[in-house]
């Protein structure tokens, strides 16, 4: 299945992505670990989030966290430790 062009979709994730830090730190961690899984999870929580019609940064949130989990899911990658130390950032030894 091919994916339709969805040009509008950067602008939006760009404004979720500036407004938290949160999203901000979880994309990059997703990226640096497994970019295919970051792209395909980012993509996913927006068209959950556009299909809601919630547009809130609280929301998509929620909804980006959920996402990612189940495109490292299906990847038999584990990424659960990568949206734990994003909660309250890395702890340096």
């Amino acid at each position: 299945m091919k994916r339709k062009n969805r040009s509008n979709d950067y602008p939006i994730f760009k404004a979720h992505y500036d407004r938290s830090l949160q999203i901000r730190g979880i994309f990059q961690a997703a990226y640096n670990n497994l970019p295919a899984a970051a792209q395909k999870g980012t993509a996913d929580a927006l068209q959950i989030a556009q299909r809601s019609g919630d547009a809130s940064t609280d929301r998509f949130l929620r909804i980006f966290k959920q996402a990612i989990l189940d495109a490292y899911k299906a990847r038999n990658d584990d990424s659960s430790r990568l949206i734990d130390v994003t909660k309250s950032g890395a702890r340096l030894r």
